[in-house]
């Protein structure tokens, strides 16, 4: 029976993405992910009872059956309530006529401008965080040692990329991307590739399944060509996430194809210990969005024991206070469960709605599409991966940055319907 879930589950997930995808929605991002993840469940579920091992304490744990079979309805409920909710909320808020628009034009002078500016960025950025990250690895990265404004700087300069991939300047948009990889390479951190090499394949996708009158032929072609691209950047992030001391692991998986398994231990011990984050996560997922101006009025930080320290505690006893930042394999199943155990399944009503609200937002016009583009992909990563206060990480400076310099470039109309570009190269696609 909890093999049949697991299939049902896919099943959803995988039909919904196909809906989404072939209508062109932007959230048919957060349902690849959900697929991704959903066919990683199998194998959990196939796999029955297992062992785990508490490193600190020296304690080996059973995942019993009964916390798989628990895990597996506790996940499809989640996607069925996100599923009809998304589905609602897009009828009620989204756009009544939708046009799909993921092309800018190759003559603007507003966008000359702002893409001249988020260039100037991407060097900015590229250089101070070079210079800041030269002698620093993984663990320096988890625990905030590589904070800088290069890195804001680069950060709020990945929108440059889906400019460039939005007027099909791929190969311009490709060398954009090479800060990206060094430093997903250098530091082991496949983050890099949220906001450089995945919006391009996410743009080359979507300009396919929106052209009109292209022939079957023609489109059949080019996405399997998106394909290619998705599997050789899930390839490449494999070859990031290497052993931490920077040793390959035996074979070459998937990225995160253990993160179920961490998800069905988690839930374990959660029950085990009783243990429950409440509303910390989403504190800090808000906190994020403010933290300029918290920062700016003085107002003190909130002491909220992250979710993830909560998680290493969990999951291999590491005493209060290590020395550490740890990041644990977990899905956004896991938080909500931590958060408020059944009734957490509420947090799927809210997370629809927040897509939903991103995706009204980007479809305003095609420039604000490509200005939040890489935050988007980064946030859907993030959220369903687990790490819900990470995913606004972002947006505390970068986005900021990224539409002050927008605005005073091509001024408000950046949120009109044109998006702050020339009229007389409106229709110049």
């Amino acid at each position: 029976m909890t093999l049949v879930l697991a299939f049902i589950n896919f099943f959803i997930a995988i039909t919904r993405l196909y809906f989404t995808f072939k209508s062109g929605r932007l959230i048919s991002i957060a349902w690849f992910l959900i697929v991704y993840f959903s066919w990683f469940l199998i194998p959990v579920v196939t796999g029955g009872s297992f062992k785990h091992y508490r490193a600190f304490p020296g304690e080996l744990v059973t995942i019993s059956s009964n916390t798989i079979y628990e895990l597996i309805v506790y996940v499809i409920i989640f996607n069925i309530i996100f599923m009809f909710c998304e589905v609602l909320f897009w009828k009620l808020v989204g756009p009544k006529v939708r046009t799909h628009d993921y092309t800018l034009p190759n003559k603007s002078a507003h966008l000359n401008r702002v893409q001249i500016s988020l260039f100037a960025l991407l060097c900015l950025g590229t250089v101070l965080y070079g210079i800041t990250s030269l002698t620093q690895d993984y663990r320096d990265y988890v625990e905030y040692k590589g904070s800088s404004w290069g890195m804001v700087f680069l950060w709020a300069s990945s929108s440059l990329i889906a400019i460039l991939a939005l007027r099909k300047k791929y190969m311009l948009a490709l060398v954009s991307c090479l800060p990206f990889i060094y430093f997903a390479v250098h530091l082991k951190i496949r983050s890099f590739a949220l906001l450089s090499l995945i919006p391009i394949a996410i743009v080359y996708m979507l300009q396919i399944t929106t052209e009109g009158k292209a022939g079957a032929m023609k489109k059949i072609r080019k996405i399997v060509i998106g394909g290619v691209m998705f599997v050789g950047i899930l390839m490449l992030s494999s070859a990031i996430m290497m052993d931490k001391s920077g040793t390959r692991s035996k074979g070459f998986n998937l990225p995160d194809s253990g993160m179920p398994f961490g998800t069905a231990i988690l839930m374990e011990l959660t029950n085990k210990y009783n243990a429950s984050t409440e509303w910390d996560s989403l504190v800090l997922y808000g906190r994020n969005l403010i933290n300029p101006f918290l920062k700016i009025t003085g107002s003190a930080r909130t002491d909220i024991v992250d979710p993830p320290v909560v998680m290493a505690q969990l999951y291999d006893g590491v005493p209060v206070n290590w020395g550490v930042y740890y990041h644990y394999p977990t899905l956004w199943y896991m938080d909500s469960y931590l958060s408020f155990a059944y009734y957490g399944l509420f947090l799927a009503i809210f997370w629809a709605f927040i897509f939903v609200l991103w995706e009204v937002l980007m479809s305003r016009n095609a420039l604000i599409f490509g200005l939040l583009l890489p935050f988007y992909t980064w946030h859907a990563y993030m959220l369903i991966r687990g790490a819900t206060a990470g995913a606004t990480v972002p947006f505390s400076y970068a986005v900021y940055i990224t539409f002050i310099l927008s605005i005073a470039l091509a001024g408000m109309k950046v949120f009109s319907k044109r998006g702050g570009l020339d009229e007389s190269t409106a229709n110049n696609k």
